[in-house]
């Protein structure tokens, strides 16, 4: 049975959309009521417990008000749906990629950085940052660029 981590001194964070303006129709953006978020993020520097805000386009003649903008800083600290932050993600990609540590090793070195981590989580990092190069390589980078500017961000 797995059992809950805890976190007794957790730095707290709330994200809002930097984006304020509908990309489509340029009308003001509405913020939607409670958090879309919550989750806890364990980051090479401490734990962390972020809440995200989200908006959307409030004008009927848009046709675009069901799509959410949230923060691209809460976006880029985690991937949705894992508690490991992003740097702890490409740390162990590194490690294992061009250090050539195994992943018992690398759950070691995350282990005495105080993070609480076993060799299993570890190697599903390791499957993570493998997913992330491969997206990178295979993404057509013209379409990103579109996706960039339409959005304010990926």
């Amino acid at each position: 049975m797995r059992t809950t981590k805890s976190f007794p001194s957790i730095e707290r964070r709330y994200f809002y959309p930097e984006i304020k303006r509908c990309p489509f129709c340029r009308q003001p953006l509405q913020l939607l009521r409670g958090l879309y978020l919550k989750k806890t993020i364990q980051t090479l520097d401490g734990a962390l417990w972020v809440g995200g805000y989200v908006s959307h386009c409030l004008n009927p003649k848009c046709g675009h008000g069901e799509v959410h903008y949230q923060s691209k800083q809460l976006a880029a600290l985690s991937l949705p749906g894992v508690t490991y932050g992003l740097d702890v993600i490409v740390h162990v990609g590194w490690r294992r990629q061009h250090a050539h540590r195994t992943m018992s090793e690398i759950g070691q070195e995350l282990r005495a950085l105080h993070l609480p981590i076993t060799d299993r989580e570890v190697e599903r990092l390791w499957d993570y940052y493998r997913m992330l190069l491969r997206g990178l390589s295979q993404a057509d980078r013209a379409e990103l660029r579109v996706a960039e500017q339409v959005y304010g961000g990926l």
